[in-house]
């Protein structure tokens, strides 16, 4: 089965990927949208991911203690467009059903899927690592903000398609510090 996981820059340089909430096409998202063929089905999966790097990241920034919290407005941060902080990471796996609670898409409705990744996920199952393309920080940063119309416009961000075998290149792009 194929998932999208959400990540920040720090679970590039991990042994494997541990167990959080990740998106696929599940039955519930099927129903939400059956209009949509499996590739429409997919991109939906894959963007639900992009939202929830955003929530990862923002975890990230609100625990870190030399990284300020994100004021509101964020318009008037100061961030380059192109720190590479900002910028939504994901990852495409394979892995066996049973490594999923397959539940939570059932219980959470605005999110149809999203389930959760119930164990550790090892770097030679994911194939590829999809990250915004640059100079869309100050975007995301606004998203991260609460920034409705930035988090909304933040689905328009192309995601750049990295084979797995660039991840160590990957980090060191978004630098050591990235979250």
């Amino acid at each position: 089965m194929r998932i999208y996981i959400p990540l920040v820059g720090a679970d590039l340089a991990a042994g494997e990927i541990t167990p959080r909430p990740v998106h696929t096409v599940t039955a519930a998202l099927r129903s939400a949208l059956p209009d949509v063929d499996d590739e429409g089905l997919e991109y939906s999966a894959t963007l639900a991911a992009a939202d929830g790097a955003l929530v990862l990241m923002q975890q990230e920034f609100s625990s870190e203690k030399d990284t300020p919290n994100l004021p509101a407005p964020a318009s008037h941060l100061s961030i380059d467009s192109f720190d590479p902080r900002f910028r939504r990471i994901i990852a495409s796996a394979e892995v066996e059903e049973g490594v999923l609670d397959m539940r939570v898409a059932v219980a959470l409705e605005a999110v149809p899927s999203q389930v959760h990744l119930v164990r550790q996920v090892e770097w030679e199952h994911v194939d590829s690592i999809l990250i915004d393309e640059p100079g869309f920080s100050k975007l995301i940063a606004q998203a991260l903000a609460g920034d409705e119309r930035s988090f909304e416009a933040s689905g328009d961000i192309d995601l750049l398609w990295y084979d797995v075998v660039e991840r160590e290149a990957l980090y060191e792009m978004l630098g050591e510090d990235s979250q």
